[in-house]
């Protein structure tokens, strides 16, 4: 088991009136055989990863897609399903999307789900060049 960290170096200083943790956790088990596409050492138990919070969310957790790209690139491969069940502002879809990952995003919440489905529509109309 490890624990990633995502380290915001812009946090929202406050949210209902209390302080906001520039950190959140994500936390990966590893089962047996399951893939893991990278050099980083596996008997750390902490990783960081610095990224900017984004400046334009449609949902008040959301997280940058490059960290989200980051993290799919260590974990999986190109053409791998990827399941969110909380999908919120949809990040998960838009970086497996980019990284050509197949997913299934969940979201209960029909207007986060209406405007995840408009930002993944604006991502795929971005031409790739290389």
């Amino acid at each position: 088991m490890k624990l990633l960290v995502w380290d915001k170096p812009n946090p929202i200083p406050l949210c209902n009136n209390k302080l906001i943790n520039n950190l959140e956790y994500i936390v990966w088990i590893k089962e047996d055989g399951s893939y893991f596409n990278n050099s980083l050492p596996t008997k750390d138990k902490l990783m960081s990863f610095r990224y900017p919070a984004p400046q334009d969310r449609i949902h008040p957790t959301e997280k940058p897609v490059e960290l989200f790209s980051h993290l799919l690139n260590l974990f999986t491969k190109e053409g791998d399903l990827v399941l969110d069940c909380f999908s919120g502002s949809g990040v998960t879809a838009r970086a497996c999307h980019n990284l050509k990952r197949r997913f299934i995003c969940v979201e209960k919440d029909k207007n986060y789900y209406e405007a995840s489905i408009k930002k993944l529509e604006d991502t795929q109309k971005q031409l790739t060049l290389f």
